[in-house]
């Protein structure tokens, strides 16, 4: 399982990947560890995890309520990036508890 920071790598890296422009927020408090805009794409903003408990180990609702204000404050989707093993799995907002 990686560590918080190279979970935090690894989605940045899939993300560029897929055409998003990426920064990390991991020095600036507030909600999401990333930051990702894309031309023709909603903005994002992501939250990740690693850990083996479970994708919303470590991310309470206080952290999800959040997320779903800063992304409507900014117009950003809110997404949540667990890392699991070798995967990354990508949950939106509407399948968060």
């Amino acid at each position: 399982m990686p560590n918080g920071l190279a979970a935090e790598r690894r989605v940045a890296r899939d993300l560029v990947d897929k055409g998003y422009l990426v920064a990390s927020r991991r020095h600036f408090g507030g909600a999401g560890d990333i930051l990702a805009v894309a031309p023709d794409h909603d903005g994002l903003l992501v939250e990740v995890k690693a850990t083996g408990r479970g994708p919303f180990a470590g991310f309470p609702p206080e952290d999800r309520q959040a997320m779903g204000i800063a992304g409507w404050d900014y117009d950003l989707e809110p997404l949540l990036a667990w890392v699991m093993g070798s995967r990354i799995f990508y949950l939106p907002r509407e399948d968060w508890p």
